[in-house]
């Protein structure tokens, strides 16, 4: 669960990483904010669903929707919701 609770926070990170990229116009930032919102809904959702039992829900189901709002970001910053994993991933493993 802990890995869950970085990875919002990384999330709200690469948020921040989108909301200063001057070179993305308004429409550009906020349709890269969403996909990085929905990211951290769903790791938000996971932790409660991981606390409460609720159901299962799979780590096969979950990263491939990390990677797809990934990819769906604007070039400029493509790469930060998979950044965002990886440093939760290492930080949670220490």
């Amino acid at each position: 669960m802990h890995f869950f609770e970085l990875l919002a926070h990384n999330l709200t990170v690469a948020a921040r990483v989108v909301w200063v990229d001057e070179q993305l116009t308004p429409t550009e930032q906020v349709q890269s904010l969403k996909a990085i919102n929905e990211c951290l809904h769903r790791a938000t959702s996971r932790i409660w669903v991981e606390r409460l039992r609720t159901h299962d829900w799979s780590d096969e189901d979950f990263i491939p929707m990390l990677r797809g709002h990934d990819a769906s970001l604007h070039p400029n910053v493509q790469g930060v919701v998979c950044r965002a994993f990886v440093l939760s991933r290492d930080t949670a493993s220490k």
